[in-house]
């Protein structure tokens, strides 16, 4: 079959397997979000300089990188900001898939190409990790095309590529800069565009790389120079934040990485998760089960193992790819050796582990012939793989208290609003409002910054929790609150919970009001903005005035917490 005939097969083989789901995907994409826009969209929704103070806001935008921030305050000045956030994700998605097949073309040909982006397409977090255009969504695009540029021997490509990923997403200009030098110390032969390059060129080449790689991500370390010194593994004792029971699970947290074999059989599953609709539900049923999930994993892991031989016997690309490989592998060593000076350890294998996986699957079958590819690739989706899942990566739905959110949005422009953390976190996004603590903001890696978010939070506690005035006052009087979200709690649903060392304090302001009632049990009608099933607004103002004597007609439908 010529090479057209293959392509024009294989396009029409993946939009027969992925497209209609794919499609649902982009539907359900108009009514949900990933939480994340909270975090890194919505600082781009409104100036930060107009309305009540957004401290939450003016930090998150302080740690964008540089590259990120231009392509949101760019979408900003045009009033582009949600589309770019709900398209780019699928643009991204496209480059990645590309790259990726570019990856392996050399040593798997056009079959391959194909099979890498249908084995792509079945993996959820290529798309869970694009959608909604956060700094992570350019991370497997920028990783794909140091795969490709590596592949191809492509020295310039790799030195724009690191820039890029600094200016996005800057794990991965450290694996692009690894990535670049280990391709100088190859063999002459080896070296692609770079084999006629002498010593002093190829260190002049790196240097200027790394250097331009330093001024981009620089000026985040300066942005965030207010916020603090960086919380570290040592500090955890100070900042429980930061520790086992924080903000982050173990897979997030610095101090929690594990030593590289532990990390990469943590990592190694990624490559072939789904959530989607199974091609052979009683195939994946059995796969993922945790014995034969083991053996899966090291059958997968000696096949990876023999496609890195073969390639890096068989063909220069295949030896500039075990390159990407070893950059990749000592990145995390050394992010972990001196964490968190370089990120997250964890995430340079997360975000380069599957694409590695599956190209090197595929290039061992390749030593095979055609057959072996697709047989290769039919297994593991018979295995492991399943359409799209419609909701991947969409972790909040618009239709989840569709009516306190409308509420909230309705409010006057200079509204603060304070309310449980998980309850008011996806106001910012929804309607451009700031609050006193969200979830998704609530971030604990610079000490001041963490030290405000507590008290702000320890506030927070004491006023739902309280049974006087006083702590509802500090509220609106130190942080400016302006409206409150109360839970309308039921007896005998569970008290709050957080993250540390926060529950604590809960208990403490549970055991601190003793035997007198909980302030918010009793509600005036002139102080609900809103009165719902799971939750009221409350306006602080006409609320202080009501418990300061100037009683109006009263509600006992406020919440009863517990204990």
């Amino acid at each position: 079959m010529r090479k057209g005939a293959q392509i024009a097969a294989g396009l029409f083989i993946v939009a027969a397997l992925y497209a209609p789901s794919l499609y649902d995907h982009m539907r359900a994409s108009a009514g949900a979000f990933n939480d994340d826009v909270c975090q890194h969209v919505a600082p781009f929704l409104r100036p930060l300089d107009d309305g009540p103070p957004d401290y939450a806001a003016r930090y998150c935008m302080a740690t964008l990188p540089v590259g990120y921030r231009l392509l949101y305050r760019t979408a900003a000045g045009l009033g582009v900001v949600r589309q770019v956030s709900r398209w780019g994700g699928y643009v991204l998605l496209a480059v990645t898939l590309a790259a990726l097949a570019l990856a392996v073309r050399p040593l798997a040909g056009t079959v391959g190409m194909g099979c890498m982006v249908i084995l792509a397409l079945s993996c959820d977090v290529f798309l869970a990790r694009s959608v909604n255009t956060s700094p992570r969504a350019f991370a497997y695009p920028v990783v794909a095309a140091l795969m490709a540029a590596a592949a191809a021997g492509r020295p310039r490509a790799i030195a724009v590529l690191t820039w890029i990923g600094a200016a996005f997403y800057p794990v991965t200009a450290v694996i692009g800069g690894g990535t670049l030098a280990v391709l100088f110390v190859l063999p002459r032969a080896d070296r692609g565009g770079a084999a006629a390059w002498s010593a002093l060129r190829r260190a002049r080449f790196l240097l200027l790389t790394a250097l331009g790689a330093v001024m981009l991500v620089a000026p985040v370390y300066v942005a965030l120079r207010p916020y603090g010194a960086r919380i570290g593994p040592s500090d955890v004792a100070q900042f429980p934040e930061a520790g086992p029971g924080g903000r982050f699970a173990d897979a997030d947290r610095a101090g929690a990485a594990r030593p590289l074999p532990g990390a990469l059989v943590q990592a190694a599953p990624l490559a072939f998760y789904n959530r989607g609709a199974a091609w052979c539900p009683p195939c994946r049923s059995f796969l993922t089960r945790s014995g034969p999930l083991r053996i899966g994993l090291a059958v997968i892991f000696a096949l990876g193992a023999a496609g890195m031989l073969r390639g890096g016997m068989r063909a220069p690309a295949g030896r500039r790819l075990l390159g990407v490989t070893a950059a990749v592998l000592a990145a995390y060593l050394l992010a972990r050796a001196c964490a968190p000076s370089l990120f997250t350890p964890q995430r340079y294998l997360f975000y380069a582990m599957p694409p590695l996986i599956l190209a090197w699957l595929l290039i061992a079958a390749a030593g095979a012939g055609r057959t072996a590819i697709l047989a290769t690739t039919a297994v593991l989706l018979l295995g492991y793989g399943g359409r799209v899942d419609p909701h991947n990566g969409l972790t909040v739905r618009r239709e989840r208290q569709a009516e306190l959110y409308a509420a909230l949005c309705r409010l006057p422009a200079g509204a603060f609003v304070a309310g449980w953390p998980n309850v008011v976190a996806p106001l910012p996004y929804l309607c451009a409002r700031p609050v006193l603590v969200s979830y998704e903001t609530h971030l604990p890696w610079h000490r001041e910054y963490v030290l405000t978010m507590r008290r702000r939070m320890n506030d927070l506690i004491d006023a739902l929790y309280a049974a006087t005035p006083e702590p509802v006052r500090r509220l609106r009087d130190n942080w400016g609150v302006t409206h409150l979200v109360v839970p309308r709690a039921r007896p005998g649903q569970p008290a709050h919970r957080y993250f540390a060392p926060f529950n604590a304090r809960i208990r403490a302001a549970a055991a601190d009001r003793g035997p007198r009632p909980y302030l918010l049990a009793e509600l005036p009608e002139t102080a609900l903005v809103y009165r719902g099933p799971d939750y009221y607004i409350l306006a602080l103002d006409a609320f202080l005035e009501f418990r300061n004597g100037t009683r109006g007609v009263s509600s006992n439908v406020g919440p009863e917490l517990p204990p």
